[in-house]
Formats: structure tokens, sequence, C-alpha cells
């Protein structure tokens, strides 16, 4: 009895050692705005005919003032800022999942609305700054997307 009492309560151990790294991370409690976002090469985000490299020149204000909130779970909270995008926007909202390695820094972010995942790699991460990399491939070829994050 002894024996499976043991085991059993390694088992468990390990299974939850497994499940905190995956959501453990740099993020803290904290809630995250975007700073800045480019793309290079440079590539026609809105349709004009002239390449873009800042994607939040395109983002829409109502979204531009959202932070974003990692919690351990694993769950994306998004707070919605002062503009609203519709009337009857809720405040914060729970918007994907996440998940983070540490020894290979790749972080994917699951979103609701969305069919493909995000995923990027931590280039930097402090306290209050964090840099992410990812690819984009469009007809124009492969692009590299740099976001950099600050704490609210």
């Amino acid at each position: 009895m002894f024996k499976l009492f043991l085991k059993l309560t390694i088992a468990l151990a390990i299974c939850t050692s497994l499940q905190a790294s995956q959501y453990s991370s740099p993020f803290g409690n904290k809630y995250w705005i975007i700073e800045s976002s480019t793309i290079q090469p440079a590539l026609d985000l809105d349709l004009d005919g002239k390449p873009d490299t800042d994607i939040l020149k395109i983002t829409p204000a109502c979204e531009k003032d959202d932070a974003l909130l990692f919690r351990a779970d694993g769950t994306i909270l998004t707070h919605r800022g002062k503009v609203k995008c519709e009337d009857d926007e809720e405040t914060e909202e729970e918007t994907g999942e996440w998940t983070y390695d540490a020894s290979s820094k790749k972080f994917t972010l699951h979103y609701f609305d969305s069919r493909k995942p995000v995923v990027a790699t931590l280039t930097e991460i402090s306290a209050n700054r964090i840099v992410a990399v990812e690819t984009h491939k469009s007809a124009k070829g492969q692009h590299t997307i740099k976001t950099v994050l600050k704490v609210k």
C-alpha cells in the first residue's frame, strides 16, 4: 500500500511539475501592451500600393490601448482599453491560450478567433519589456515580424 501511495505521489509531482513548466514565464502577473510591431521586408498591409513596415500604423485605434495578461493557467485575458471597438464590448475577455518553453524561448499564442497559432521566439526578456520575433510567409516571400511589449 505504501509503495502504491509513493508511486502516485511521484506521478502527481511529475505531472504538476510538467504542467507548471509549460506555463512558467517571465511575464509575471502584469498587463502588457504592444509598444511597436514591425515587419521586414516591408509588405503592403493596407493594400494602398505602398509597402508598410509599421504594423501598428494600420491597427485600429480601438485595439491600440488593449492590454494582455498571460495567466498562470495558460489563458490570455485581454483588457480592452478606453477606446472601444463596439458599444457592447466587454472590458475584460478571455481571448486565447498560451504556452512558453523557457529552454527554446518559444512563445505560442492560440487566439480563439484565429485558426493558426502565433509562434514567436522571445529575443529579449526583462521585467518591463519583451521582444518577440516571428516569421510570416506571403506571396512576396518570407517576412520577419518583431513585436515589442511593455508593461502597462
